[in-house]
């Protein structure tokens, strides 16, 4: 029985981290791809969810897959050119031409666009308390000092005062 849970819990392992991965890199005879990340949030995926691709020149669909449960999506073996990839009511456009391309979607953004460095400072922002944490700022209060480099001379120095 033990053996039989560990190896369920090692094939789950590699499925995840398997998916985590990009994809090899592409070629004109095998192929690009593109791939990415759709959310809900740039910190919450949407799983499941339907993903169209579409040649963007004759606005036909090429394909369309489901985001998987940690709404990642592929589209592989895709000839260069420009393509349209829709999620809802976002529209996101790219150009293969020598490459792989990753598009990632925030179904909250107004655009698609994805903006992990504004969910961060949203998510450091949303969680701190009003006026700061006191008992935090007193313990980095004070005069602090440092200096690196060898003691007979050409070395650096800074002094910083927090109150």
């Amino acid at each position: 029985m033990y053996n039989k849970t560990k190896l369920i819990f090692t094939v789950i392992l590699l499925a995840v981290f398997l998916g985590c991965m990009p994809p090899s890199q592409g070629s004109v005879e095998k192929g690009f791809t593109i791939w990415g990340y759709v959310g809900n949030t740039a910190s919450e995926p949407a799983s499941n969810i339907m993903v169209l691709l579409i040649d963007g020149n004759s606005d036909k669909p090429v394909a369309s897959k489901n985001s998987n449960f940690l709404g990642k999506y592929t589209f592989s073996g895709l000839r260069p050119g420009y393509y349209k990839i829709k999620v809802s009511d976002k529209e996101i456009e790219t150009v293969i031409t020598t490459e792989n391309q990753r598009v990632d979607i925030d179904l909250s953004s107004k655009t698609g666009a994805m903006n992990y460095a504004a969910a961060a400072i949203k998510d450091v922002v949303g969680n701190a308390k009003p006026g700061g944490d006191p008992e935090l700022a007193k313990k980095f209060s004070g005069q602090w000092y440092s200096y690196s480099g060898a003691m007979s001379g050409g070395g650096s120095e800074s002094q910083m005062g927090l109150c």
